[in-house]
């Protein structure tokens, strides 16, 4: 009976993304490369939950609403964002600090979707990181931390390959003293905000027209 509780609360979220099988994959390992749909400064406002509807049935994904500063590229459908929280199987994921305040820039798509509210039935446009791409930066002190034309991680990763051939044991510490938050951003690239438009206008991604106010 518990296996098939967790089958019936894992379902709806399996149901929520369009890529269910391409949940196990190696994307761009690099921001730059990982642009998507809709690229944003957003800073998050609070945590939430959305009653949506999937098929005859109504369900609660949790979210976090953000709210837009800039646009990167694409066209903000609203000054809020609602971005979906995964729980570790789907095939997208959330950021990694959803505390009021904490800012970012986020490169994603939207998909529409039919929340109910308390007098209505409206159709929202959900956002969504993909699982598979580098989408993430963090914006801190007028810096960008994150994977924007590098990713240490990578060479980590291929590291850690290498050790488990040898030490499957000493392998699995090695790799476990990086998985943290803190550790991981020990090993990303930080540059200027400055730094970082520039390098978006080399690529012809920054489109500065788009800005919310």
């Amino acid at each position: 009976m518990i296996i098939i509780k967790y089958l019936f609360v894992a379902i709806p979220f399996i149901l929520l993304t369009s890529k269910v099988e391409a949940c196990s994959c190696v994307g761009p390992d690099k921001f730059i490369n990982s642009i998507s749909e809709f690229t944003a400064e957003v800073e998050v406002l609070s945590i939430d939950s959305l009653l949506m509807m999937r098929g005859n049935r109504s369900y609660k994904y949790p979210v976090t609403i953000l709210l837009v500063q800039k646009v990167i590229k694409g066209k903000a459908k609203s000054d809020t964002l609602f971005l979906m929280k995964d729980s570790g199987f789907e095939c997208f994921h959330s950021v990694p600090y959803r505390e009021k305040g904490q800012r970012y820039i986020l490169s994603g798509n939207f998909e529409e979707n039919q929340v109910i509210s308390s007098s209505d039935t409206l159709t929202k446009p959900i956002f969504y990181l993909d699982l598979c791409l580098e989408n993430i930066l963090i914006l801190r002190d007028k810096k960008v931390i994150g994977n924007v034309t590098k990713n240490r991680k990578t060479k980590v990763l291929k590291r850690q390959r290498s050790i488990s051939h040898i030490n499957k044991k000493l392998s699995y510490h090695y790799y476990n003293r990086r998985i943290k938050q803190d550790d991981i951003e020990k090993l990303m690239q930080k540059m200027s905000l400055q730094k970082f438009y520039r390098i978006l206008l080399r690529n012809d991604i920054y489109n500065k027209e788009l800005v919310v106010q």
